[in-house]
């Protein structure tokens, strides 16, 4: 979330990221048994990461792929300022050392 709220004020012309469809354990089940597998089950997960510094976050998240995206898209040249003002978002976001969690849902089943 820090990170696509950072890129969301470096970058206020950029649209939202779509919401993709699989943001629920029920539909995660629901398509993956539509797909033809069967005793799926769907859990939650976290798992969290410690990041000493906005800078240490900010060098993670180059090489997600939506920034990396956005890098190649805007080019060498746009990109320095735009990753500028990237870190400054960050660094209002987090101030210090931080101990981060994200979450997803893990889905399997059997075919």
């Amino acid at each position: 979330k820090i990170g696509f709220d950072a890129l969301a004020e470096a970058v206020p012309d950029l649209p939202p990221p779509p919401r993709g469809d699989l943001q629920g354990p029920d539909e995660c089940v629901r398509e993956m048994s539509a797909a033809g597998f069967h005793d799926v089950l769907a859990r939650p997960f976290s798992a969290s990461i410690h990041v000493q510094s906005a800078e240490q976050y900010v060098r993670l998240m180059d090489t997600a792929a939506p920034f990396a995206m956005l890098q190649r898209k805007l080019g060498e040249q746009a990109w320095p300022a735009v990753a500028g003002r990237i870190l400054d978002a960050v660094r209002r976001r987090l101030p210090g050392p931080a101990d981060l969690v994200a979450e997803a849902i893990m889905t399997a089943g059997s075919r």
